[in-house]
């Protein structure tokens, strides 16, 4: 365990907690645990999870304009058109059309296929495992950026995976910490799932 490690753990910690109540400030708050994790994946030669704090902190900047400062966005032709959106932080969530699932399902092939054939080339370990949880993240990110209550089941089976990644490593604070991740989104998606059935 390491000051970094700590850093990481604590403000993603927060982060998503924020994130389950819909917080703005999840992502500024993530941004900090993104640059954690960075260098701390990089030390740890986890090439894929370490590419993807680069794009998380692009998603983060992107989440905190789309969920503040152009909610009126909320809506779009991939969200199902019979959900609703509130224009202030305690949004409705939307959830994915049959459009937004197939540009899902494509997404998470293309970031996999891509991930996958890049880290073969490196001597990251675990490197087809490492590319399924970062492209599962990436996408359920970008889910969440976008408000999409699907978001926290990606993160269910990234989180997992990730929680054995992390004991392979032997980044036995990370694994605990995933592991609560884990435990958070199944309760955020049912805390989401709710104030959609509410409206």
């Amino acid at each position: 365990m390491s000051f970094l490690e700590i850093v990481a753990v604590v403000f993603s910690v927060a982060c998503v907690l924020l994130s389950m109540y819909k917080n703005v400030w999840t992502w500024l708050v993530g941004i900090v645990g993104i640059v954690a994790y960075f260098y701390l994946f990089y030390e740890a030669k986890l090439y894929g999870d370490m590419s993807l704090q680069i794009i998380y902190f692009g998603q983060s900047l992107y989440g905190w304009w789309f969920w503040q400062l152009k909610p009126a966005l909320a809506k779009n032709t991939v969200l199902d058109n019979n959900s609703s959106s509130v224009i202030d932080n305690d949004f409705i969530p939307q959830k994915l059309s049959k459009l937004g699932l197939i540009y899902t399902i494509l997404g998470l092939s293309f970031s996999f296929g891509i991930s996958a054939y890049l880290l073969s080339w490196t001597n990251a370990d675990l490197p087809y495992l490492d590319a399924a949880a970062s492209s599962i993240s990436l996408i359920a990110n970008w889910l969440l950026a976008r408000k999409v209550l699907e978001n926290w089941l990606l993160w269910i089976i990234a989180d997992a995976l990730l929680v054995y990644i992390f004991i392979s490593k032997e980044l036995y604070l990370s694994a605990a910490t995933y592991l609560l991740f884990l435990i958070l989104a199944i309760f955020a998606f049912i805390k989401w799932q709710k104030s959609i059935k509410e409206v």
